[in-house]
């Protein structure tokens, strides 16, 4: 009687330990024992519910088939492959370079063959022709911005400029002597460097709209081929007696992109 009355109770108790605490379980089958911090689209961050005061962990949405919560709830993912490159939370469609530029960072920019701007080329054209990048890229107030002030600085450049012409005695040739206001010279000088910030500009607004595009993709279409190698353990039957054989192998595990 007493050994039952044990057995009753270690059940309630494991019972009520299981209640307490929130069960990730993974597509693999683990079950993870843990206290859920936050759940967001692509990451779910957790402590261990063995170490609730030691570090948090991540894993990716992907990765989980449900959250069992301690009061019961459940949350049931699809398992749709979201890798975004760059953000991490979901991407809003429609976003202006005004508002994309708080977003990304171009410095984290990686290439990919099928990006629709070439920051390259755009810097090139914004070289030739102080905001044809910035045009190219639509970005039409920014490239009116450039122009405009190349023209009033160019304009503020030539007017400084005084030619003198002078006759050579004894021969049909003239001596050209300049006079170079100081205005001149500053605004000679507020030209390159508005026209150094043109090219850089256009590459910056190149690289963050691919980031961004990159990441559209990525939302709407899910990640690229996953391809692994992941461990097995099966039972054969056996050729020498009757029964079982245990054997351990790599099973090679394609995942096609979600469409």
């Amino acid at each position: 009687m007493k050994r039952l009355i044990f057995i009753a109770v270690a059940l309630l108790g494991s019972v009520m330990v299981s209640r307490a605490q929130d069960i990730i379980t993974t597509r693999s089958g683990e079950d993870i024992q843990a206290k859920v911090e936050e759940v967001s689209p692509l990451m779910i961050k957790y402590k261990r519910f063995s170490n609730l005061d030691g570090p948090s962990y991540s894993i990716s949405t992907a990765q989980v088939v449900m959250i069992r919560y301690q009061n019961g709830e459940k949350d049931i993912f699809d398992g749709v492959p979201v890798n975004m490159a760059y953000s991490d939370g979901p991407v809003l469609e429609g976003l202006r370079y005004k508002q994309l530029k708080h977003i990304y960072n171009p410095k984290m920019y990686i290439r990919q063959y099928d990006d629709k701007y070439s920051p390259g080329w755009l810097g090139f054209a914004s070289y030739v022709f102080p905001g044809l990048g910035q045009a190219i890229e639509g970005e039409w107030w920014r490239a009116a911005g450039f122009l405009v002030g190349n023209v009033i600085l160019t304009s503020i450049t030539s007017a400084g400029i005084d030619v003198h012409y002078t006759s050579v005695p004894g021969s049909s040739k003239t001596d050209a002597d300049y006079d170079i206001s100081t205005a001149s010279v500053i605004s000679a000088l507020a030209n390159v460097g508005l026209n150094i910030w043109s090219i850089v500009d256009a590459v910056r607004i190149a690289k963050v709209k691919n980031m961004y595009i990159q990441d559209l993709r990525a939302q709407r279409y899910g990640a690229g081929l996953d391809v692994r190698l992941e461990p097995f353990l099966a039972s054969t039957p056996s050729p020498v007696r009757s029964g079982f054989t245990p054997a351990a192998g790599l099973s090679f595990k394609v995942t096609l992109p979600y469409k």
